[in-house]
């Protein structure tokens, strides 16, 4: 017989806790993050990539090739392996986003990696 691992929701210190994705509760049911409980409990099946060169950046968001990704209080950056923030991202640089879809169809960021540092903001 097979069994099928199911995510579970943990509420731990005020943080909502699936798997490796832990997010603020609060963060959680906010709509300007485009994550619900129940997108986040669905999470590690929804997750996507995107890769390719940053158009453009602001505070809220990338756009990778066209593509906008939601940033979030709990983004992560790494840069050449090592941590980093969403200033050490510049247009023109090639990232790897993971990203769990939010309301809507929108894609909240999970991780930010700088995978080619060429541009320059």
């Amino acid at each position: 017989m097979k069994t099928q691992n199911k995510p579970k929701l943990l509420l731990l210190s005020g943080f909502l806790v699936l798997g490796a994705l832990a997010l603020p509760a609060a963060l959680a049911a906010s709509p300007l993050a485009g994550v619900t409980a129940a997108t986040a409990a669905a999470a590690d099946e929804s997750e996507t990539v995107v890769a390719g060169r940053v158009d453009a950046k602001s505070d809220k968001s990338l756009s990778v090739d066209g593509q906008t990704v939601l940033i979030s209080d709990m983004t992560t950056y790494t840069k050449d392996g090592a941590p980093a923030t969403l200033a050490d991202v510049n247009t023109g640089d090639t990232v790897r986003v993971t990203a769990a879809k939010g309301a809507a169809g929108s894609l909240v960021a999970v991780r930010v990696e700088v995978t080619g540092a060429t541009g320059r903001d």
